[in-house]
């Protein structure tokens, strides 16, 4: 089981983020184990469930969340000290240097 983490590049503050697309996003998967060991840390990181009508804290473990840029810098330091996988980190990179929101599709 994994769970998928991307960079959405055209942010919509009016959509719904309902569909599971992974490919749209250019997702890198992480191993439930290891997301599964993030979600005390990240329990308080402001988030969105499917859109901005939904705000939200920590990860929609099932669902699909939404993280914003502001939340990214938690994110990073959370995957870093974790074990999260380089390339995750370098994805988050990328979205904190663009001022990308994330999404995040759980198992």
């Amino acid at each position: 089981m994994t769970h998928e983490f991307g960079i959405i590049e055209e942010w919509d503050e009016n959509t719904r983020y309902n569909e599971y697309a992974p490919e749209m996003y250019g997702c890198v998967e992480v191993e439930d184990k290891v997301v599964s060991g993030w979600m005390d840390a990240l329990s308080m990181m402001k988030t969105y469930f499917h859109g901005v009508h939904r705000p939200e804290v920590g990860l929609a473990y099932s669902g699909i969340t939404l993280i914003p840029p502001e939340s990214l810098a938690l994110l990073e330091y959370v995957a870093i000290t974790n074990g999260g996988p380089p390339d995750l980190v370098e994805l988050i990179r990328h979205a904190v240097a663009n001022g990308n929101y994330m999404i995040h599709f759980g198992i």
